[in-house]
């Protein structure tokens, strides 16, 4: 077998999938096809899909084939093989072969498509072209349920440059390519071929392939690039855009771990604007719940967000950002030299006859509250009942565990009486 991917044209591509599926019942080896039939569908961007499952970007992303071959097996979200400005022969002298190879144990040394980037968005615009005919010719689902995703690496420079920055674009916007009009001719030109399918259906054919993207992070891009690269997606390209990095490439001086409390997070959980659907919002207001955890601090937060609301402001003249911050509950680490936890983890054991147990709480209590206001590290939370019965239907507290809590509080409040 070789090693070089040699694309085939959508002729080929039809003529294989329409007389394999009426000799055998499949399409490129899938005899399974899945039908979705209900008219459900989950809403993503202004978008649909059928199914969230479907391939990462990889080898199956990369031949139009192999896509349309996901797409009937049941996918319904591609993240297409990752482009970038290294691509063709540069890259495949340079990319050790085979790129997977699975002997006993399995390992990618793969970077972006092999193909020329060229060539790779000729097989996402004919790969998008076939799905969009077999769903309504086969019946597959709604042909407006599926979702390609681009992938783009690694540094913002390199994504700028003229060749990956037409790649986006096109990927956007596709009806002026040549791969596009040619895909479409083809099934105009060939429309008795199909039962379902008619010239009308053909020519709607949406030509925006795509509306969001990947950021591909995972070799060796440093954080603060990360950052460029996803602002200048969002921003100036207007894409939907995921990052996708894995924390312990990034390095723990980036991306550090607390022992105990874990990494800071950040969610989104409200957006409010408006007053009419339809009606452009003049302002609207974002709820964003930071979590944080040593030794990412508040001030590092608000200093951050201070910096993106700048650039924004001067890059989009007229807009006006201000921030208010409506809860700061501080992080509290536990304090290794506690005299009150020596004394509760030996008033548990004494009264139980078990190893007490110390672990941090991931949640916030009225312990922490305290602690934080105060600034007073010999605060902790020890209590009858289980945390996965927490704020949850028919929570409970066995008896049992009440004595047993009243047993230790009362063994650690004489021994801290008889300490004094």
């Amino acid at each position: 077998m070789s090693d070089i991917m040699r694309p085939m044209s959508i002729g080929h591509l039809m003529n294989w999938a329409l007389s394999e599926y009426k000799k055998k019942g499949s399409i490129f080896g899938i005899d399974k096809l899945v039908h979705y039939t209900s008219g459900q569908a989950l809403p993503i961007y202004e978008e649909k899909i059928e199914s969230p499952f479907g391939p990462a970007a990889g080898p199956n992303t990369q031949l139009a084939q192999n896509i349309i071959a996901s797409y009937v097996a049941g996918s319904r979200f591609f993240e297409l093989k990752t482009v970038q400005v290294m691509d063709g022969a540069e890259l495949f002298a340079c990319v050790a072969k085979p790129c997977i190879t699975a002997g006993d144990e399995c390992y990618n040394c793969e970077w972006s498509t092999e193909l020329y980037v060229s060539q790779a968005y000729a097989e996402y615009v004919k790969a998008w072209v076939v799905c969009k005919i077999l769903a309504k010719e086969l019946g597959l689902g709604n042909p407006d349920g599926f979702v390609f995703n681009m992938s783009v690496g690694y540094d913002l420079e390199g994504i700028k440059s003229e060749k990956v920055n037409t790649f986006i674009d096109d990927m956007i916007e596709a009806k002026d390519t040549e791969v596009f009009k040619e895909c479409i001719n083809w099934a105009l030109e060939n429309v008795d071929s199909f039962e379902n399918v008619d010239a009308d259906y053909i020519k709607s054919i949406s030509s925006n392939i795509s509306s969001s993207i990947t950021e591909s992070t995972l070799h060796g891009c440093p954080p603060d690039e990360i950052e460029r690269i996803a602002t200048y997606l969002i921003t100036e390209k207007h894409l939907h855009t995921f990052i996708k990095c894995n924390p312990t490439l990034l390095g723990y001086e980036y991306f550090p771990v607390h022992e105990e409390l874990g990494y800071s997070t950040i969610t989104f959980g409200q957006i409010q604007g408006g007053y009419q659907p339809y009606v452009v919002p003049d302002a609207c207001t974002i709820f964003i719940d930071c979590r944080l955890a040593p030794p990412i601090t508040d001030q590092i937060i608000v200093q951050h967000f201070y910096k993106i609301i700048k650039e924004i402001e001067t890059q989009i003249p007229g807009i006006k950002i201000s921030y208010d911050i409506t809860g700061n509950r501080p992080y509290i680490e536990k304090n290794p030299d506690s005299i009150l936890l020596k004394n509760l983890k030996e008033a548990v054991e004494a009264e139980t006859k078990q190893k007490a147990v110390v672990k941090a709480f991931t949640g916030y209590t009225d312990t922490a509250v305290i602690a934080g206001r105060l600034h007073n590290t010999e605060c902790m939370s020890y209590g009858p009942g289980s945390l996965q019965y927490a704020h949850k239907p028919d929570e409970f507290v066995e008896i049992r565990d009440i004595i047993r809590c009243e047993k230790v509080m009362n063994h650690l409040v004489m021994s801290l009486c008889e300490e004094r």
